[in-house]
């Protein structure tokens, strides 16, 4: 639930772009053939009627981030183009964090700050402070 977390507040995609090859309507919306939309995933990431008030709040004990829709979550991408280092990435993230979990139990600073920057990837602005406490 951590990394998941981690990644609906700083995904490291910030807009997926996808080629409508056909007419499509999208329930009241209709879209042309040979359009290219963009979805931002930060702003789905933050959703208000998904996630909460306190979308913009980090909560590794989220259960309701998608709210039932798997379409409301694009941490690797989603469907058929979904990213290819997914699995290595998530395994490597598993590996690391019971790592670091057998040694210390951590909690976020008080003087952390969320502020998405956006340069390739989005990341924190600011960086993430972290209190580390040996166990």
């Amino acid at each position: 639930m951590i990394i998941y977390e981690t990644l609906r507040l700083y995904s490291p995609i910030t807009t997926i772009t996808r080629r409508i090859e056909r007419k499509v309507k999208l329930r009241k919306y209709k879209f042309p053939a040979n359009v290219d939309l963009i979805i931002p995933s930060l702003a789905l990431h933050e959703n208000l009627d998904k996630c909460g008030k306190d979308a913009h709040l980090f909560k590794s004990a989220r259960e309701k981030a998608t709210n039932g829709n798997a379409m409301a979550f694009f941490g690797f991408g989603f469907g058929p183009r979904i990213c290819v280092g997914m699995n290595f990435a998530s395994n490597e993230a598993k590996i690391t964090l019971s790592m670091i979990l057998q040694r210390y139990k951590f909690k976020l600073s008080p003087n952390y700050v969320h502020s998405p920057f956006v340069v390739l990837t989005s990341q924190p602005q600011h960086g993430v402070r972290i209190l580390l406490q040996p166990l």
